[in-house]
């Protein structure tokens, strides 16, 4: 899974540092203690939703990959220079830094996406519930839709968890599979919103910001 570390005083000192590049005040703080209490002791390849969840604002979601790549290299860097003054157990050897990079951009061997894709999902799921935003009963419509899918509970639970809350979404739930059939109730659920015509510009728009940002996606095999 790549590096797992717990958020000493260096270490937050070293998130604040970055983050302070990109926020202040209330916000800045807030980042810190979110990291420090929920994604402390995670990989470092989960970054990426940690950043999904601060960088929420207009002016900073074209920043998230520069604040992942920021972040990423100030604690691989912390990690690493504490692994040189501490043996290596012979009996359990340590991942390389290239290999938890390189984690970033391979598939899962379970089935689950890789990372760089999730965000674009991430992403997409964000423009489509965007267009949504202040629509009458929106949860009970999607609970409707979800519930009339083929989508098993477990995932229609998560997403709708996702929706009223904005935390992140757990690993499990990023399958090809179940990400087409979210998708697909999400259009379903904008169509009786706003009509097919409405909400084919609605989805085309999204699809076309999330290529442009993410162009090695390929975000249409999702559709």
């Amino acid at each position: 899974m790549g590096w797992t570390m717990t958020l000493d005083n260096d270490q937050r000192s070293i998130v604040q540092r970055i983050l302070a590049k990109y926020l202040d005040g209330q916000a800045l703080d807030q980042a810190v203690e979110l990291w420090r209490y929920q994604y402390s002791k995670k990989p470092l390849q989960e970054l990426n939703y940690f950043v999904f969840e601060i960088a929420n604002s207009s002016e900073l979601r074209s920043s998230r990959k520069q604040i992942v790549h920021d972040l990423q290299h100030g604690l691989e860097l912390d990690v690493q220079q504490n692994l040189n003054h501490e043996p290596i157990p012979q009996s359990s050897p340590q991942k390389t830094l290239a290999t938890v990079s390189s984690n970033n951009t391979q598939p899962h061997h379970d089935g689950i996406i890789k990372t760089a894709d999730q965000i674009a999902i991430n992403e997409l799921f964000q423009q489509l519930l965007q267009s949504l935003k202040g629509q009458s009963e929106l949860i009970v419509v999607l609970q409707e839709h979800l519930q009339g899918s083929q989508i098993t509970p477990q995932y229609q639970h998560a997403f709708i968890h996702y929706v009223q809350t904005g935390e992140g979404l757990v690993e499990q739930f990023y399958l090809k599979d179940v990400l087409r059939q979210v998708i697909n109730t999400l259009y379903t659920v904008m169509c009786d919103y706003f009509g097919p015509m409405k909400s084919d510009r609605y989805m085309a728009q999204a699809v076309a910001q999330i290529d442009q940002q993410y162009p090695a996606v390929m975000i249409k095999q999702y559709l």
